[in-house]
């Protein structure tokens, strides 16, 4: 047989495959006298060996799931989740970081992290000292994996007290008791980020 119709065959088995794969429902899977295998929705004359299949199955190379492997996924998928945000939960404490729009100025921040209901939420406080009261914010949208965390805080207003309402993004890489992290602003005339290290802060 020449590569032309080699090629032809395997496009027209290809093409009936494709069909009857859409189609749920029973499939024939025939083998003829002259070796070749054929995929039908009836059984062809001549066929040497004829087998009924279902084409929603694996033996058209589909995998399906049991109850008990979907199960063992799910929990796998649980521990892990769990997992990750056991790392992160409790008290840090970021100290002396740079402002990035005030150079000679510095703060801290303090991250409590939490579980609330399957996620994670919590609070950061915003210390700056001298007559700059301290501030506190809902850490809103937190998300764990297996290469950090990263959540948001939302902000009415700017550093001028004006009505703009923007969000403050962070993304951390846990490293056991420390947290590397990243923040910037969306806000209109922002978006300069802060790279600084949270510490886990022992039970006090």
């Amino acid at each position: 047989m020449t590569l032309r119709k080699l090629l032809t065959l395997a496009l027209s088995c290809a093409t009936l495959l494709s069909m009857t794969t859409s189609m749920a429902g029973t499939l024939y899977k025939s083998t003829m006298a002259n070796g070749r295998v054929v995929y039908s929705n009836l059984p062809p004359e001549g066929a040497r060996t004829i087998k009924q299949i279902d084409s929603r199955t694996r033996d058209m190379g589909v995998q399906i799931a049991t109850p008990e492997q979907k199960a063992q996924v799910e929990n796998h998928r649980n521990s892990r989740k769990e997992r990750n945000q056991a790392a992160v939960l409790g008290k840090w404490e970021a100290d002396s970081i740079k402002d990035a729009y005030e150079p000679d100025d510095r703060f801290s921040l303090i991250f409590e992290l939490e579980r609330t209901g399957d996620g994670l939420g919590g609070t950061i406080r915003e210390i700056r000292g001298g007559n700059s009261p301290e501030l506190t914010h809902e850490i809103v949208d937190a998300t764990v994996d297996e290469g950090g965390v990263s959540f948001y805080t939302k902000h009415e207003l700017d550093g001028e007290g004006k009505p703009v309402p923007y969000r403050t993004m962070y993304r951390g890489t846990v490293q056991r008791d420390r947290i590397a992290f990243s923040r910037y602003d969306n806000h209109p005339k922002g978006g300069l980020s802060e790279q600084f290290i949270a510490l886990r802060k022992k039970d006090e």
